[in-house]
């Protein structure tokens, strides 16, 4: 898995300056590794029958919550992209404080579902699926992060 992982990742940064900061995640996700994150997932996972059967129901309940985050983050970094150059304090703040949030959100929702997920499947896979997931998470942060400006780069230009 290390392997495949350190593959995803060479192929993630040399696809990283195409990145749009209002595209859909699970788009993104798509255009960078070809494939749907379903199928990254259960590629990753090897689940046996009867282990996708507790699998699935909660990681497709985890993948909709996930969403709903990725959209709340989304919104924020239009928010930022689009007034950076005349943002206030008042503005940085929020903005500020609903990325915190939103990671909290994120890291919540992962370790609540890493709690289900080790009552149905083996704790070593629910551990990979939360490893495979803070990967895909920080590889997505990352891109969009590449794509912003930091505060106060634009006066010093």
């Amino acid at each position: 898995m290390r392997k495949a992982l350190i593959t995803v990742f060479i192929l993630f940064t040399a696809m990283a300056s195409f990145a749009q900061v209002t595209k859909d995640e699970v788009s993104y996700i798509q255009s960078i590794w070809g494939m749907d994150k379903r199928d990254i997932i259960k590629d990753f996972m090897k689940l046996s029958d009867e282990e996708a059967k507790g699998f699935w129901p909660i990681y497709d309940k985890y993948e909709d919550a996930r969403k709903e985050i990725g959209k709340e983050r989304i919104k924020g970094i239009s928010d930022w992209a689009q007034n950076y150059a005349s943002i206030t304090d008042a503005q940085i703040d929020e903005i500020a404080q609903t990325t915190f949030t939103n990671h909290a959100k994120f890291t919540e929702l992962l370790k609540n579902t890493y709690t289900m997920l080790k009552d149905v499947i083996p704790v070593k896979k629910a551990a990979q699926f939360a490893q495979v997931e803070i990967y895909l998470e920080t590889a997505i942060r990352f891109a969009i992060q590449g794509e912003l400006p930091v505060i106060g780069e634009i006066k010093k230009k």
